[in-house]
C-alpha cells in the first residue's frame, strides 16, 4: 500500500476511478500490467509515481472502482506514468499523429489534439464532448479510434 502524508491502518476504504487532490497529488486507475483483467491506482506527487491495489492519501484509503469486464474490455487505461518532453511537444505530436493517420486537415487535428489533452487536465467531474460532422465515415471512425487511444478514460460508445 503507498502511504503518504498520514498513516491510518483504520481509515474507511474508498472506491474511486481517480482523484485529483487539492494539494496538486493525483490518483489514476491503470491497466493491470499482468494481463489480470483488473485495474490498480497509480499515485503521483507531482515527482514520482507509485502504482499499487491501495493507495493510503491524507488519512484515506483507496481502492480502484469496480469495472464491468465488458467496459473494461473497451475503455482505455494506461498501465504506467511516463515524462515527456514538454506539453508543447506533446500537443505537436498528438496533432501530427492525428493529422497523418486520419487524413483531417491540420487545423481539425490540432482542435482534436487540444480536446484529449484537455481530457487529461480537467478534473473527473467534467467530460468534454466532441462532435463531427461530415461526409468521410471512414476517415471519422479513424479519426475517433486515434482519439479513443489519446484521451483520459476514453469509451467509444458507437463505431
Amino acid at each position: 500500500m503507498r502511504h503518504t502524508k498520514s498513516s491510518n491502518p483504520t481509515a474507511k476504504l474508498i472506491s474511486t476511478a481517480g482523484e485529483i487532490f487539492d494539494d496538486g497529488t493525483m490518483i489514476e486507475p491503470v491497466r493491470e500490467d499482468s494481463g489480470v483483467e483488473g485495474s490498480k491506482l497509480l499515485f503521483w506527487d507531482g515527482e514520482t509515481s507509485t502504482i499499487s491495489r491501495r493507495i493510503l492519501h491524507d488519512g484515506r484509503t483507496y481502492e480502484a472502482a469496480a469495472i464491468h469486464s465488458t467496459v473494461l474490455r473497451e475503455l482505455t487505461l494506461p498501465t504506467k506514468c511516463a515524462s515527456y518532453k514538454s506539453a508543447r511537444q506533446l500537443l505537436t505530436d498528438m496533432s501530427r499523429a492525428l493529422t497523418e493517420y486520419s487524413g483531417f486537415p491540420e487545423h481539425a487535428a490540432a482542435g482534436a489534439a487540444r480536446f484529449a489533452l484537455a481530457s487529461w487536465l480537467l478534473g473527473t467531474q467534467t467530460a468534454p464532448r466532441l462532435s463531427i460532422f461530415g461526409p468521410e465515415t471512414l476517415g471519422g471512425i479513424q479519426f475517433f479510434k486515434l482519439l479513443h487511444s489519446l484521451c483520459r478514460h476514453p469509451l467509444m460508445l458507437t463505431e
